[in-house]
C-alpha cells in the first residue's frame, strides 16, 4: 500500500470534513497506517492495515476518569491557557512569588545573622574591659 492510498483510505473513512493532518508509516510492531484528521479543532486518529487497507476507527474514548478530570483542572489552572488576562496575571504573580520570598528570607537571614554578630562583638568587648558594675551593687557598701 502507498502512502497516497493510506491517506485517501482515511481520509474517505474517517470524519467528514476532516483533513489529514500527519501520516505515520507502519513498522513491524504495528504494521498500520496511522493517519491523524483534524477538523473543527479536533483531531481523530484513522489506523489503515498495511496488508488489507481496511480502516479502523479507533473506539470512541471513555469517560474520563475523576482523575483526569482533576488533572485536567490542574493544568488548567497552572498554565492558564484560554483565560482572561486578569487570571494570567494572577499566574504570573504566583510564579514570582517564591523567587521574591527565597530572596527577601535570605536578606532577613544576612540581616540578623550581621545583628547577632555585632552583638556579640559587643559582648565580647565589655567582658574585655571587665564586667561592668551592677546598678546599686555598691550602693550600701561604704
Amino acid at each position: 500500500m502507498t502512502p497516497d492510498d493510506a491517506l485517501r483510505a482515511a481520509v474517505e473513512k474517517g470524519p467528514a470534513g476532516y483533513v489529514a493532518a500527519t501520516i505515520t508509516l507502519p513498522t513491524q510492531q504495528a504494521p498500520a497506517w496511522r493517519v491523524v484528521l483534524t477538523g473543527d479543532g479536533v483531531n481523530a486518529t484513522v489506523n489503515v492495515d498495511d496488508a488489507t487497507g481496511a480502516v479502523r476507527l479507533p473506539p470512541a474514548p471513555a469517560q474520563p476518569s475523576s482523575g483526569d478530570l482533576i488533572a485536567r483542572w490542574m493544568r488548567w489552572l497552572h498554565v492558564g491557557t484560554n483565560t482572561g488576562l486578569v487570571w494570567q496575571a494572577v499566574i504570573f504573580v504566583g510564579g514570582l512569588l517564591p523567587a521574591l520570598f527565597a530572596v527577601t528570607g535570605i536578606m532577613m537571614w544576612l540581616r540578623r545573622r550581621k545583628t547577632e554578630q555585632a552583638m556579640a562583638a559587643r559582648r565580647a568587648r565589655n567582658q574585655a574591659r571587665g564586667a561592668l558594675p551592677q546598678p546599686n551593687a555598691g550602693a550600701g557598701a561604704e
